[in-house]
């Protein structure tokens, strides 16, 4: 159980998502892309479709040999991502998309 409100939420992932590596944001854009589109849900003015082939096409170094001790911060982050967003109406969907974009434009 969380304790942050969706708009909290919304600012604790945009931090996240400006701290993740490039093959961290390719993994987020992979996993919860599908959650909007398996709940039928528009976010205006976001493809989910050009952020993932976008950060595809990106230069990345993958960490093949991660730790198997148990699960990485970031893996905990993505899990809190699903659980969130999945309990977001389209509203703070929108917020997060839109900082997304404004963080990733400036990544990139």
């Amino acid at each position: 159980m969380s304790m942050a409100n969706p708009d909290e939420q919304v600012r604790i992932i945009t931090s996240w998502f400006a701290k993740w590596n490039d093959e961290q944001r390719i993994q987020f854009s992979n996993n919860i892309g599908p959650l909007f589109k398996s709940q039928n849900r528009s976010i205006t003015g976001f493809d989910f479709d050009r952020l993932s082939s976008t950060l595809q096409t990106l230069s990345l170094s993958a960490t093949k040999g991660q730790d198997q001790s148990g699960r990485s911060v970031f893996q905990c982050q993505l899990a809190l991502c699903r659980t969130w967003i999945n309990s977001w109406n389209d509203l703070h969907l929108q917020r997060l998309m839109n900082n997304i974009e404004y963080k990733f434009i400036s990544f990139v």
